[in-house]
């Protein structure tokens, strides 16, 4: 089985953000592709398709970032709106709590009422029974 000759090659990567751009591909002078001992040396085919294809990946996820920015940005936009309606429906809600409070305490005040008159006209009544 033939080994894999970029096993042992390292990648010196840098970032930003989440661009990835490939700055160095290199071997140890040991392990040079054709067996000899060199530093320096120009990238093989099969090197230059690898950093091709890295290359094209990182576009393709440079691609993808740019349409998950696109939604997030959307979503942050329609969050944004169901904040204000949340603010609207709880100013409403509040007025609507605070009607009802009046409400109710008018309902107590007509009830208190009547019964003060049922037992005035009870009263009444069993006077004029009584006579």
């Amino acid at each position: 089985m033939e080994a894999n000759p970029y096993q042992n090659a390292t990648a010196i990567l840098t970032r930003e953000y989440f661009s990835i751009e490939i700055v160095q591909i290199h071997k140890p002078a040991a392990l040079d592709l054709l067996g000899q001992k060199s530093e320096d040396r120009c990238l093989t085919t099969e090197e230059q398709e690898a950093l091709d294809r890295f290359k094209k990946k990182d576009e393709e996820i440079e691609n993808m970032l740019v349409l998950i920015v696109q939604d997030i940005d959307l979503l942050k936009e329609k969050a944004s709106h169901i904040n204000m309606a949340i603010e609207r429906n709880a100013k409403k809600l509040e007025a609507t709590e605070a009607h009802a409070s009046k409400t109710t305490a008018k309902l107590a005040t007509i009830n208190t009422k009547m019964k003060d008159i049922l037992r005035k006209v009870t009263l009444f009544q069993l006077l004029l029974i009584v006579c």
